[in-house]
């Protein structure tokens, strides 16, 4: 229902649903790690992002690769969705596991 719910970017259906779950809902993973918070950059859903974050989730969480929501962002050249998770704390110097930074990833893929 999540995945459906970001990719849809429908940010009120979010929260209806993580708030019937509570706190497990909000803080689900991949099989890879990655959050919901991922899933949203990954969908290009800024609206459901900006409702996770008002929600609490970590703009730094990394999944099993060490890849933040941010290096998500900046591979599929998504502007507005790095502004936001920048503006929210977003670390711009992570690095991955292979030692990459989001800038690396945005050099890469565009």
């Amino acid at each position: 229902r999540f995945l459906f719910t970001t990719e849809g970017d429908h940010p009120d259906t979010l929260k209806q649903l993580l708030q019937g779950l509570g706190k497990q809902g909000i803080f689900s993973y991949t099989t890879t790690g990655s959050t919901l918070l991922h899933i949203c950059c990954l969908h290009e859903r800024p609206l459901c992002l900006g409702a996770l974050l008002d929600l609490g989730l970590d703009v730094n969480e990394t999944n099993d690769y060490g890849e933040t929501p941010l290096h998500w962002a900046a591979k599929f050249d998504l502007p507005v969705t790095c502004a936001l998770l920048i503006a929210n704390g977003a670390c711009v110097q992570a690095e991955d596991c292979d030692g990459n930074l989001p800038i690396h990833w945005a050099c890469e893929h565009n």
